[in-house]
């Protein structure tokens, strides 16, 4: 082969590789992207926190369910907290053994950094995205990413799974590893017309 001829092959090599990850951007973009239509959802989440030399615990340490009312309300419930968000402009907060106060207006803008407003899986800071395509996770078929992204301000190893026909989010994994400790976040997606998310009760 001359020079001019492996010149030209290898820019239609690295040309392929460009079309493919375009490709597999647009795939993951619109998958991942919130679907009005499909309704209301819950994500329900365990983290598993460890050393970072050591394996995960089998039992979560703390468990979370988020419900989401696309596009601007969502409720986060923890062991220790209760957070409401209703139309991304009024939000409430509840600690444990206290009652229900306001967020204040300058602090909500925290609680929506990391909302789940556009996307199903968290992909600020989206890097070394790959498609996988469909893999089997427990005797099931899923299409499957594997990226980095920026949660809650730290680096994050993210797998997403979504059902291949209805192309909705059914679960997640999130890695994140900073000082020594590791926190493993599961996560499973259940969608639920019947979900409301409303200001807390008087």
């Amino acid at each position: 082969m001359s020079a001019r001829a492996a010149i030209i092959a290898c820019g239609l090599v690295m040309a392929g590789v460009a079309t493919a990850r375009a490709d597999c951007l647009s795939d993951f973009n619109e998958v991942n992207r919130i679907n009005a239509g499909a309704g209301p959802y819950e994500i329900s989440g365990r983290i598993f926190i460890a050393p970072t030399a050591a394996a995960f615990p089998d039992s979560p340490q703390t468990v979370t369910t988020v419900h989401v009312a696309p596009p601007k309300s969502f409720r986060v419930k923890m062991r220790a907290v209760d957070i409401i968000v209703t139309d991304n402009t009024k939000g409430w907060v509840k600690n444990a053994g206290a009652s229900w106060a306001p967020v204040p207006p300058d602090k909500l803008a925290d609680l929506q950094k990391d909302a789940p407003s556009k996307s199903y899986f968290p992909a600020n800071g989206l890097a070394d995205l790959q498609c996988r395509g469909t893999q089997a996770v427990d005797g099931k078929s899923y299409l499957t990413f594997t990226y980095n992204a920026v949660i809650n301000g730290r680096k994050a190893a993210v797998t997403a799974y979504f059902d291949p026909g209805s192309r909705r989010p059914v679960a997640g994994e999130s890695i994140v590893d900073v000082g020594g400790t590791k926190a493993r976040t599961a996560t499973r997606y259940a969608f639920d017309r019947a979900i409301r998310i409303a200001p807390p009760a008087p």
